[in-house]
């Protein structure tokens, strides 16, 4: 099921339902911080979560101060574009679609940005990427991916920022 994998993330449009509680309907978007705005409780941190576990984040913060057994619903309305952002020396930085339903490996991702500049390194990649709500730096050494088992290629996902750098001489 969908809402037990797929992970929110930023420009996603949810709607938050409470039975028996029709004010309480809204329909947003998840912020460019990862964050939906509700009634009665403010911001909350979505992105990089579930659907099902965001909503039982959102009723536990409704029972904590407001509603008794708040029987709660998160809708995902709308799937933001998946997209990722490559930077650093490649000749088109910028941000890129991924395709719907295909995996983009970090050698396609360096094609799609109109491959790496002269001064490139492969050596000295870095990914900034939110896991469960929190952003970790990835640093890889690209020279071999995915040219053998023991270096399989890096998988780019939605809202990655790939910096390529640069090689010092």
């Amino acid at each position: 099921d969908e809402s037990d994998t797929y992970r929110l993330r930023s420009g996603d449009t949810v709607e938050l339902r409470v039975y028996q509680e029709d004010d309480l309907t809204t329909r947003t978007k998840v912020d460019a911080e990862g964050y939906v705005f509700l009634p009665l409780i403010g911001n909350v941190a979505v992105r990089g979560e579930t659907v099902a576990r965001a909503t039982a984040m959102i009723r536990a913060r409704l029972e904590a101060d407001f509603l008794y057994e708040a029987r709660t619903s998160l809708i995902l309305v709308e799937r933001a574009p998946a997209r990722f952002l490559m930077i650093g020396q490649v000749y088109r930085p910028g941000v890129y679609d991924l395709p719907d339903g295909e995996q983009v490996d970090l050698v396609r991702a360096i094609a799609m940005a109109g491959g790496l500049t002269k001064i490139a390194n492969l050596g000295k990649v870095t990914v900034k990427r939110v896991v469960g709500g929190k952003e970790e730096l990835l640093k890889l050494n690209a020279r071999n991916m995915g040219k053998t088992a023991e270096e399989p290629a890096f998988i780019v996902r939605p809202d990655d920022q790939i910096t390529i750098g640069e090689s010092v001489f």
